[in-house]
């Protein structure tokens, strides 16, 4: 990559007022029939080019018909900073559905744009085009582009960070993404001669950034004067395919300025049920403190139909100051996708309207009320009734954005943090049962539940659905609220249930397991039907192993339910040290006939993976009922066990280890059936594990970076080198550092990489030069530890040679001393040639192969040529870490006086 250099060049020009014109702009649009939408452009113009305004512009509607479309807002309107704002619109039908492209071309750009072919940028086009898909209305909806609410103009300081967001909103709900692109002087035609505003006097303070989520632009810190362009693609996405992309071409007035700019405090992100009544207390301030500052504020909450308004002075006001942002939201502003505010603080630096401006960013989502009171109960031998709550929170909406409510069920109970940021996150643990119901009746709403079976259970959980209609009343843009409380139910729990199974005992021969089990309810068990004697018999597999076998001693008989008390056993003499163990209880009625088929559940199993300094725990268990949390202990002395945390999952790490010394833990789980009458909560224990932490695990691989001469404005000989530098990942910030780092190279991607230089750990920079007119190749860094773990050779950073060769077309073999010979004025990288040289009848005079040619005028045999024109066909080879390659073919004359 190149970068351009400019010192001070911008203030030696004086543009032409007759020929520089556009700043900024972008197209967008609404769609206000199947086929017919309405577009506006929107362009920001140098005001004082008054030869070059444009009263009407040409737009291509993509279809294959253009269009002259008259400014709508008079004669525009005058901004600061010489810039006038100016409006097209017009109506468009098309064909029918398909993707288009809208696009309009003016001739003049703003002149001494500094990054777009300095000085003469207002020779070079000004291109603006918005792609768009009509789709199909009965099932899909309206498809309108989104509306870009903060001015594409502003201005920045040298040496002050700069931040823009176009904070573009769309009214459908959809999802957007921003890309940073270089601006167009036509159809997938990017303006000639453009450099990013970081390749303008490159170094290490001066960086861009574009947040492909908010949009937000930073460029810390702008280094020069001057104005510049840059451009972004923002993409509209329904149901994750793209459906939409405008392009904003903006422009960035870099000045001198003795000046810093505002600072705005408040919070970043919020998310609020709807019906809540937002009130976010803003303060800016100012480190000139003399200065006065004026907050505005743009954003999809001020253009809804119960809009946000910012409580702040309107005027210039001294610092510091407070505000307030309010808005009562309400249940027509739920979405899935977050609400963008984009807050402006400008001060007055530079007179009584306008000075250096920061922008702060929040985003704000609002979701769905979760339904209350949901309940379960037995309607029948098989069929659950669920009811909740009527009327729910947001069953009455406008334009019948409530759409219904769907029934979500999986077995056993599952646990869900609360998040308000992400409601409807069900999948994959639930399978949805419906996706609308609004069925009611004594005043609640209910779902009936037909696909149960006996001695199973289930646990369900309902959401509210919202969701824009289509013309035929088919929803799209669907949106989810948050979860209801999780509701359980086992229908006809006439069987018994396990409700422990504990190791007690640790050891490879002699372990044992505790295990119980509930009795059937009597009020579902019917004594009557159900004769006694009862028989249970446990049975028992270690984990993964093939077929339950009998425990022995483990039959118990009950000569009626009264009488059934004994409802435990001591599983002894197993290996509870290397696996887990899975037991079936066999119930039987009439001491001889089986009856139902009573859950299976196993023990919790504990894995130890050591570390350098830490120990990696883990565990599994099959059980009936769902473990909610786990407590982790670990053993100080013989049998004395020390708590060290709680984990909501079947992990936890320990890094209050030393390397060398043994450590020993057990894992209790707390579960639930969650279906009441029933032991809750369940508590059972693992076996005891013990690890040794070792290291044996290597440093993070550091992340690599190589500069070479490539990445310069000019060739210096003394720059032919390739400069490598590598930092840790920040995941890794807080590893030992390495104590050496080893560096690879191979010139070729097919070959093995060959160590080249071993450093110490407290160096992260090396220089290298393969070869003197050949830079490329491949490197790889890795990070070796104090026990000799090396990181993976991988992520290899490849870099390339940057040939240029270019010949001259005339040379004088007169004996002089002074141009005797043809040779190329530009010559880096180049492996070969092929050249041939011939005169005007077709004859070779001449050819080489190397670089230089060094051609004195002779022919082949060493004669000396006429003064003329000869012609010449030259192909030229350069090397990569690919191999070699042909780089270009070189055809034309050279003159050759004597």
């Amino acid at each position: 990559m190149r970068f351009f250099l400019i010192a001070g060049l911008a203030l030696l020009f004086v543009s032409n007022l007759n020929a520089t014109h556009n700043r900024a702009g972008e197209i967008t649009y609404q769609q206000i029939g199947p086929l017919t939408i309405r577009m506006t452009i929107t362009t920001y113009t140098k005001e004082s080019s008054i030869a070059a305004d444009r009263d009407s512009l040409e737009v291509f509607w993509g279809d294959g018909l253009s269009q002259w479309v008259q400014r709508s807002n008079g004669k525009g309107q005058s901004l600061d900073n010489d810039v006038k704002l100016n409006y097209y619109t017009a109506e468009h039908t098309y064909p029918g559905r398909s993707t288009y492209t809208i696009s309009f071309l003016d001739p003049n750009r703003s002149g001494n744009i500094v990054n777009i072919n300095f000085p003469r940028s207002d020779e070079i086009p000004f291109y603006l085009a918005t792609r768009f898909t009509l789709l199909d209305l009965q099932f899909q909806g309206y498809n309108n582009s989104a509306v870009l609410l903060q001015p594409p103009v502003d201005v920045a300081c040298v040496g002050q960070p700069f931040i823009h967001n176009p904070n573009a909103y769309d009214a459908d709900g959809d999802s957007l993404s921003y890309e940073l692109i270089a601006p167009l002087s036509g159809e997938n035609q990017d303006v000639p001669n453009y450099f990013f505003p970081n390749q303008i006097l490159p170094g290490s303070l001066n960086n861009t950034s574009l947040n492909p989520v908010t949009g937000e632009f930073r460029w810390e810190f702008p280094p020069q004067i001057g104005e510049y362009n840059i451009a972004m693609r923002i993409n509209e996405w329904r149901n994750g395919v793209k459906i939409n992309s405008i392009i904003r071409d903006m422009q960035i007035l870099v000045r001198n300025c003795n000046t810093t700019p505002p600072i705005i405090d408040v919070i970043n992100e919020i998310c609020v049920v709807a019906g809540t009544t937002i009130k976010l207390p803003i303060k800016v301030t100012d480190k000139d403190v003399a200065q006065k500052v004026r907050l505005t504020a743009t954003g999809g909450p001020f253009v809804q139909t119960d809009p946000a308004v910012l409580i702040a002075p309107s005027a210039f006001t001294a610092v510091p100051f407070e505000g307030e942002l309010f808005w009562q939201t309400t249940c027509n502003h739920i979405s899935n996708e977050y609400y963008q505010i984009v807050f402006k603080a400008i001060d007055n630096a530079f007179g009584d309207t306008f000075g250096l401006a920061t922008l702060k960013t929040i985003r704000i989502k609002v979701v769905g009320p979760a339904i209350e009171n949901l309940q379960a109960s037995a309607a029948g031998p098989t069929q659950v009734r669920l009811t909740w709550n009527l009327p729910y929170d947001c069953d009455q909406t406008k334009d019948d954005y409530f759409f219904g409510f769907s029934v979500w069920r999986r077995e056993l109970s599952h646990d869900l943090e609360a998040d308000t940021c992400n409601p409807g996150t069900l999948f994959p643990e639930y399978t949805r049962l419906v996706f609308n119901t609004r069925e009611n009746t004594n005043n609640q709403y209910f779902f009936e539940d037909n696909t149960v079976k006996n001695h199973t259970t289930y646990c369900y959980r309902v959401l509210a659905e919202f969701a824009l209609k289509t013309s035929s009343g088919n929803p799209f843009r669907k949106v989810e609220s948050l979860p209801s409380d999780e509701v359980c139910l086992m229908l006809r729990r006439d069987i018994p249930l396990f409700v422990k199974a504990s190791v007690d005992k640790t050891g490879s021969n002699d372990g044992e397991v505790s295990l119980r089990w509930a009795k059937p309810l009597l009020s579902d068990f019917d004594t009557t039907l159900l004769l006694p004697p009862y028989v249970t018999s446990l049975y028992h597999r270690p984990y993964g192993t093939g077929n339950f076998e009998l425990v022995s001693g483990s039959e118990k008989l009950a000569s009626g339910y009264q009488n059934w008390i004994d409802t435990s056993f001591v599983h002894k003499d197993i290996n509870t040290l290397s696996t887990g163990h899975e037991y079936q209880l066999q119930f039987l009625i009439q001491a001889s006939q089986a009856y139902g088929v009573v859950p299976t559940a196993g023990t919790l199993f504990l894995t130890i993976t050591p570390g350098d300094q830490k120990n990696k725990l883990s565990w599994e268990s099959k059980t009936p009922w769902a473990n909610k949390s786990y407590t982790i202990f670990k053993e100080t002395a013989p049998d004395l066990w020390l708590k060290i945390g709680e984990s909501r999952v079947s992990n936890f790490l320990d890094n209050n280890v030393e390397n060398g010394v043994n450590y020993c833990y057990r894992i209790e789980s707390n579960g639930t059936y969650a279906i009441g009458r029933i032991e809750e909560p369940i508590l059972n224990f693992s076996q005891r594990a013990c690890s040794i932490p070792i290291d044996q695990e290597a440093p993070c691989k550091p992340l690599l970076n190589v500069k070479t001469i490539c990445d310069a404005h000019s060739f210096d000989p003394d720059e032919l080198i390739n400069r490598l530098n590598w930092n840790e990942p920040i995941s890794c910030n807080d590893q030992e550092l390495p104590d050496k780092y080893q560096v690879y190279f191979k010139q070729n991607q097919n070959e093995e990489p060959q160590l080249i230089a071993s450093l110490p750990g407290t160096v992260n920079t090396f220089e290298h030069l393969p070869d003197s007119n050949d830079i490329s190749g491949c490197y790889i860094v890795t990070a070796v530890d104090k026990a000799g773990n090396e990181s993976a050779k991988t992520g290899e950073v490849c870099v390339s040679n940057c040939p240029v060769y270019e010949l001259p077309n005339t040379f004088t073999p007169n004996g002089d001393g002074d141009n005797e010979v043809f040779k190329p004025m530009k010559n880096y990288f180049i492996h070969s040639i092929d050249m041939k040289i011939f005169n005007e009848w077709g004859v070779r005079v001449f050819t080489t192969t190397l670089p230089q040619i060094l051609w004195n005028g002779k022919d082949e045999q060493g004669k000396n040529l006429a003064d003329g024109s000869y012609y010449y066909h030259c192909t030229v080879y350069v090397k990569s870490s690919e191999g070699l390659g042909r780089y270009k073919e070189l055809k034309g004359y050279i003159n050759i006086l004597r």
